[in-house]
């Protein structure tokens, strides 16, 4: 095994335990008693939003991209009031509406200041050393989305981790393209890792989606669109060099862990007496409150910060 395997291979290690110990905690968790069962379902709470989830219960493929456009066209424009989804929690009970109400109420306690997200990358001792071109779009985009997203810090983060998906996305796109060129090896470590991390970030997306990230209609054209644009920006940094396209993302990843780490201090109180999600448990079964979900959430993002800064590091092939 290469040097550049062996690293990787411990990036890989990292990404996958969380994954392993989830998956022994459900595995472990459909063999014991039904009380048990209860007691884990009576820990989650429902705040009156659902995460995107297709269930498919035959074979199927996806419709053409017409029959897709179509589709959501005409699911925005119908709905109850355009820019807005339609509230999920209308159809429940008037206990359960009462109840969501209140954790919502909660939700709407939580803040993030924009001034001391600057602070604390202006004052790390670990900040990201990049082209003056590139600062100067970093901290315009940076810049637009404090004006955009204030006082809405969980419309922020679904923002964000929509975007923080197209990095890996681009990625093994791209070494795809160089495997079937002959270029690159099939199905390398650097390829799974990656791959690893985007179904990290995903989790991460679903996790903002039960909070009512992607309720704003104007939200998702903002996300959707960046995101699309990023990708784009993305593949032509890595065929010009995979480097500068390494370096933007670390960029990006610093700038979510330092949101993310003034998110969960500055909110600590309130964190810890909001009970998790459905997708929090699906993310860490272990978890007790919101606060230890926002605290994980924040060390995914600095290592895959890292990871970013030590592959475009390496030498090339």
């Amino acid at each position: 095994m290469s040097t550049f395997e062996f690293h990787l291979n411990l990036n890989l290690i990292f990404y996958s335990l969380k994954e392993t110990v989830a998956s022994i905690s459900r595995t472990t968790m459909m063999s014991i008693t039904r009380p048990l069962q209860v007691i884990c379902f009576h820990r989650e709470r429902d705040y009156g939003y659902k995460s995107t989830f297709v269930e498919i219960k035959n074979p199927v493929i996806p419709k053409s991209f017409v029959g897709f456009a179509i589709d959501n066209a005409r699911k925005e424009l119908f709905q109850k009031r355009y820019g807005q989804k339609k509230d999920p929690y209308e159809n429940k009970s008037r206990k359960e509406q009462m109840d969501v109400r209140k954790r919502r109420t909660e939700l709407k306690k939580l803040k993030l200041d924009n001034k001391k997200i600057w602070y604390r990358e202006q004052n790390s001792e670990d900040g990201v050393c990049a082209p003056r071109l590139m600062m100067s779009v970093y901290y315009m985009i940076c810049g637009a989305l404090d004006i955009v997203y204030k006082d809405k810090p969980i419309d922020r983060f679904w923002f964000l981790e929509t975007v923080a998906r197209m990095p890996y996305f681009s990625y093994v796109t791209m070494l795809q393209l160089y495997e079937t060129l002959g270029w690159w090896e099939i199905d390398g470590p650097l390829k799974t890792m990656h791959t690893d991390e985007e179904i990290n970030e995903t989790k991460h997306l679903r996790i903002m989606e039960s909070l009512g990230g992607d309720i704003l209609w104007w939200n998702r054209f903002l996300a959707i669109h960046g995101a699309l644009a990023y990708f784009m920006v993305l593949i032509v940094f890595f065929v010009v060099s995979p480097r500068l396209a390494y370096l933007s993302s670390e960029l990006l990843e610093r700038h979510a862990v330092y949101t993310y780490t003034e998110f969960y201090e500055s909110n600590e109180t309130i964190l810890k007496g909001l009970q998790p999600t459905r997708e929090m448990l699906d993310y860490d079964p272990y978890c007790e409150s919101m606060y230890e979900i926002f605290t994980y959430i924040a060390m995914d993002e600095l290592a895959h910060a890292r990871s970013m800064r030590y592959v475009r590091k390496l030498p090339n092939s």
